[in-house]
């Protein structure tokens, strides 16, 4: 099925509608996930290929940016490439040899983005690319903000809430007043009335 997949991305056939509306970095990352012999990597591929031509895009234009700014900047830390909706996924770019793979602290930034988003589960890809850019290695998780341990979850959810503050005051920053019927800055999908207007 993977392998299904992965033809129809990469395929030069113009009749088929995929091929063309998908960036190479979406292609190379199925065609990774089609390669790795885990259980699983059909839904992970599955989550990629629900997004849109414009989501998809903004993900190119997110790695291809996370990339060069490591690459730039020499910055030891990877910073989280995040969707917001009902598809939730996180992506984590590791670049080598700028930004080592930290997979706790990429989990745990996914349980938190979870946590903001109340995500049932949310996607982890963590990609791992060479210094010409091209990947190496996909690896992926589903996290579950609610199965996390006691003591864990609480740290989780200050960062939550931190999280969900921040994007709350860069929204209000960039607009001004947040009106009761536009979508949630948090990125829940709700409008602002449903979500965290009830929180303030």
């Amino acid at each position: 099925m993977d392998r299904f997949f992965t033809k129809k991305l990469t395929e030069a056939d113009a009749t088929f509608e995929q091929a063309k509306l998908s960036p190479p970095i979406l292609a190379a990352m199925v065609s990774a996930l089609s390669r790795s012999q885990r259980i699983g990597r059909f839904r992970a591929a599955e989550r990629l290929l629900g997004f849109g031509a414009d989501e998809r895009a903004q993900l190119q234009e997110g790695i291809v940016r996370e990339l060069e700014e490591q690459r730039h900047r020499r910055r030891r830390r990877a910073k989280a490439i995040s969707t917001r909706g009902s598809d939730g996924l996180t992506i984590f770019c590791w670049g080598t040899p700028w930004a080592p793979r930290a997979s706790d602290l990429a989990w745990e930034h996914t349980c938190a983005v979870a946590g903001v988003h109340d995500d049932r589960e949310r996607l982890l890809l963590e990609l791992t690319f060479d210094e010409h850019q091209q990947i190496t290695d996909v690896d992926w998780r589903w996290v579950d903000a609610q199965a996390v341990p006691g003591p864990m979850r609480e740290r989780l959810q200050r960062e939550a809430d931190a999280l969900r503050s921040t994007r709350i005051a860069e929204a209000r920053a960039e607009v001004g007043k947040i009106g009761r019927n536009d979508p949630c800055p948090c990125g829940s999908g709700r409008k602002w009335k449903k979500c965290c207007l009830q929180r303030q």
